[in-house]
């Protein structure tokens, strides 16, 4: 009898391991092929397998459903059905989830503003050094999200965020060079803000790039070269730049 009992469970462990493995296999598997469609820009089927993967408790996926949700990718925005997801992923303590829910709070999107959640989820999301949060604290500080407005303070995490690895850091040294440029935190530094931009306009920021032409132009920061000016707000028109249609415009009457 207690020989029956430990081969029974045994056999129940082996039923739950090689179910624990399916579970992860699925998970990969159905990752990979959200990826692979996200490749393809083939949205309807990534967000399918995305699903997948996120009913089976997978928070990284859970995020990706939300944002598909809060950007529209497949139709308007449902920013409510973006934030359901968000919350699943952070309850797993996923940073980027925890960063995108903060924002949905910090402006009522889904759920109801509520500036003190928003800075306790970027908290979280600085805690496990995601790059996003930090950003996010230069919004609050800058603007005075929940806090009494702070350009200072603003500056201290736009420049850790400026300073960071990734391509998406060019928003935060935009920030710094307008931040040069009007004195707000910072003593006015035109040849500050100039080095900022371009290193925002390296990145393709078409604001860095607009910013830094007019700079170009009036020779402020830098030596007057309308040729510099072109060139800085043909590439900022490239990316969608309205107003810098307009300023290539003035050149060239």
């Amino acid at each position: 009898m207690r020989y029956y009992i430990k081969v029974t469970a045994l056999i129940v462990i082996l039923v739950l391991t090689a179910f624990g493995c399916s579970r992860a296999n699925y998970i990969t598997s159905s990752k990979l092929l959200a990826e692979k469609a996200l490749e393809k820009e083939d949205f309807v089927n990534a967000f399918k397998y995305y699903m997948r993967a996120a009913k089976e408790g997978d928070a990284e996926s859970q995020t990706a459903i939300g944002t598909f949700y809060s950007d529209g990718v497949l139709g308007e925005s449902d920013y409510k059905s973006a934030a359901v997801w968000y919350e699943k992923a952070v309850a797993q303590g996923d940073s980027n989830a925890q960063l995108n829910l903060g924002y949905a709070y910090l402006y009522g999107r889904g759920v109801p503003q509520n500036y003190d959640k928003a800075i306790g989820l970027f908290e979280k999301a600085v805690a496990q050094n995601n790059f996003g949060g930090l950003y996010a604290f230069g919004l609050v500080f800058a603007n005075g999200y929940g806090v009494e407005q702070d350009y200072e303070r603003a500056f201290y995490w736009y420049y850790k965020a400026a300073n960071y690895p990734d391509p998406a850091a060019s928003d935060a040294q935009f920030n710094i060079g307008v931040m040069y440029q009007n004195g707000m935190g910072v003593a006015v530094d035109y040849e500050e803000a100039a080095k900022w931009y371009e290193r925002a306009a390296e990145l393709s920021h078409k604001d860095a790039l607009l910013n830094l032409g007019i700079l170009y132009y009036k020779g402020i920061g830098r030596y007057q070269d309308f040729e510099k000016a072109r060139e800085c707000w043909q590439k900022a028109a490239d990316l969608g730049c309205e107003e810098a249609r307009d300023n290539l415009a003035i050149l060239e009457k």
